[in-house]
């Protein structure tokens, strides 16, 4: 089998790759800059898979890979080359984007050349852009690549510089002989039904323009389009021709065909959808938006000049790869029924500054509603998580539970909230049910029930209409009765938008006192009060989660929202931290309520003695 080389394993089109390699018997080396990163990014790869792998830490921009002697053999071993590195980073200035593609191109041909003349290179493939002039019928050519002037001085330098590095290794593969497979990718994005989008350039840039309410237009209007493909597809495709053989030089463009995909003004106003921010009427030619950008509005709005350099008038000639994905059974180079997944996915990356990529759990999709699972035997347990918090505040909890119990685990992502796209029609305590009953339909009961909060409320509500799949409901910190309140209170949090101007101009200061002085949190949990402030204040930038949680505030105050006692399970458990001081506990006397010395997020705060508890009712 092939040993093949693969540069930039740990970049979001080279982690892809990786996987696609998985049933295979190939064996690899990976240059990676960081060893550590790639080992706990193949936590998905089992032990004969990690044995056929070599690790080698050197750098691109680097003479010779900046690989010591003896590494600098290791490499020579290869049949195949991938040449996936290179940052995703349109702002790169013009010496930093020199050194990663220029550098990087001569290096790589320089070990293609050595594997060429030892034992002869099967297949050097390079990984550019869609974007790149470049092909079979235009690159035959003996002048100084680096010197052309191909590429105006003015001219982004992140493509001038991918673009030059195509054609030098185009260059240089017909002058050393070897075979050459240029794959040009439109706009990397998740493949899986779960949306889940690592890279946030390209439809990242729309994504954000949208929820910081800087994008009241269309780029381009109808005749425009931002082609994608899936990661998934990607990966697929340049692991079945690392493997084939006889190969001939040939250039692959992975975009769709334009007259079937979503044009820009689709485009714009289901990001505007998902997001929650009004739809953009207007349309402005992209000549206007690229002057305005580069004469300060880009720098006043903190957006990449070159942001827009991924949106196209143009068609793309993908027949070559169509022929390509036949042989390996896929038909479509991008499902756009992903979309609301995709676009939540990456308002959740533009979010939040701390971000957990969950690697213990094996994230899941629903009917568009993301929860988070980790395996085990016996009766599993779903946790559903209340306001301004999402899955990953409870993974703690859930890791607890599964440690204790061996049991499986499901944490879920309400809709609008963490992962999950928003309920864009039928916003209701009814259709949130319906939501974790689909799920719970696919998990199969009988279930451990948990829910916090306004999901202890919504768990509740479920477990009324599917009673004989619930073995234990647990309520923790049900919403059943708030402390006196003035009438100017009420009205606030029955209205959703009200609420959502008064959130929306938080501080996280604000927020941190009163998260003190609503006994959230008590003494001692400082430093997880400080977290849960940090991330509740970074959510309010999101319109999706702001609405959201808006929302469900309303809702909570409606009569719908309210828990009869007298339809739950038998075996049904409350647990309430007499710390809070917004919230009463619920008035009812058919199951005894635990009360412990701790606020309303104690679940959060207390992990490990919730889970104790849990486990042993």
């Amino acid at each position: 089998m092939n040993t093949i080389l693969i540069t930039g394993s740990t970049g979001a089109i080279g982690k892809q790759i990786l996987k696609s390699f998985a049933n295979t018997e190939a064996s690899f080396i990976l240059l990676v800059r960081n060893p550590k990163k790639i080992l706990n990014q193949l936590s998905w790869a089992n032990k004969d898979f990690l044995n056929r792998i070599t690790i080698i830490s050197g750098d691109l921009t680097a003479p010779k890979l900046g690989l010591s002697q003896n590494d600098y053999q290791i490499p020579l071993n290869s049949d195949v080359i991938i040449h996936a590195g290179g940052t995703m980073d349109i702002q790169l200035d013009d010496l930093t984007a020199k050194n990663m593609f220029a550098t990087g191109a001569e290096s790589m041909i320089e070990l293609a050349k050595l594997i060429q003349q030892r034992q002869g290179l099967k297949h050097f493939i390079h990984i550019v852009g869609y974007m790149s002039p470049f092909n079979e019928s235009n690159s035959e050519t003996t002048e100084d690549v680096w010197k052309s002037k191909r590429f105006k001085k003015n001219d982004n330098a992140y493509e001038r510089y991918k673009f030059l590095a195509d054609l030098y290794v185009r260059q240089q593969a017909l002058k050393n002989g070897f075979p050459l497979s240029v794959i040009n990718p439109s706009t990397v994005v998740g493949g899986q039904e779960t949306g889940e989008t690592e890279q946030v350039g390209g439809l990242g840039h729309l994504v954000n323009m949208s929820r910081r309410k800087l994008m009241p237009f269309v780029p381009g209007g109808e005749k425009y389009w931002l082609p994608m493909v899936s990661d998934v597809v990607l990966g697929d495709a340049i692991a079945y021709l690392a493997q084939s053989n006889n190969v001939k030089n040939n250039t692959y463009s992975f975009t769709p065909n334009k007259m079937n995909s979503i044009n820009m003004t689709q485009l714009t106003r289901l990001i505007s959808t998902e997001l929650q921010v009004f739809k953009p009427k207007l349309k402005i030619s992209i000549p206007i938006i690229k002057v305005a950008l580069h004469l300060g509005l880009a720098k006043l709005f903190r957006i990449p000049t070159g942001s827009i350099n991924f949106v196209s008038k143009k068609s793309f000639d993908n027949y070559e790869t169509t022929k390509l994905l036949e042989k390996i059974d896929i038909h479509e180079i991008f499902d756009e029924k992903l979309l609301p997944n995709i676009v939540s996915d990456l308002d959740y990356r533009l979010t939040y500054s701390y971000q957990s990529h969950l690697i213990k759990f094996e994230r899941k999709v629903s009917h568009q509603t993301i929860y988070f699972s980790k395996k085990g035997y016996g009766t599993p347990w779903i946790i559903v998580h209340g306001l301004f918090s999402d899955a990953i505040d409870f993974t703690s909890l859930a890791l607890e539970i599964h440690k204790k119990t061996g049991n499986p685990v499901y944490v879920i992502d309400l809709p609008g909230l963490g992962h999950s796209p928003a309920l864009t029609e039928d916003s209701t305590i009814e259709s949130y049910v319906s939501q974790i009953e689909k799920i719970i339909n696919n998990i199969g009961g009988p279930i451990n029930f948990v829910g916090h909060s306004v999901g202890a409320n919504l768990a509740a509500k479920v477990a009324e209409k599917n009673i004989g799949l619930v073995s234990k409901l647990i309520l923790l910190q049900p919403l059943t009765r708030k402390v006196n309140s003035g009438w100017h209170i009420k009205a606030i949090t029955e209205h959703s938008k009200i609420l959502k101007k008064i959130l929306r101009h938080m501080s996280r200061k604000f927020i941190n006192k009163y998260l003190t002085k609503s006994g959230s949190f008590i003494d001692g949990e400082a430093k997880v009060q400080r977290h849960f402030s940090q991330r509740m204040y970074e959510s309010l930038s999101s319109p999706r989660i702001l609405s959201t949680n808006a929302n469900l505030m309303a809702l909570i105050t409606h009569q719908s929202s309210k828990i009869n006692w007298y339809t739950l399970p038998s075996k049904t458990f409350i647990l309430w931290g007499k710390a809070d001081k917004i919230y009463l506990p619920p008035e009812q006397e058919i199951y005894s309520v635990i009360y412990l010395p701790y606020g309303h997020q104690f679940p959060i705060a207390e992990a490990l003695e919730t889970s104790e508890l849990l486990v042993n009712f």
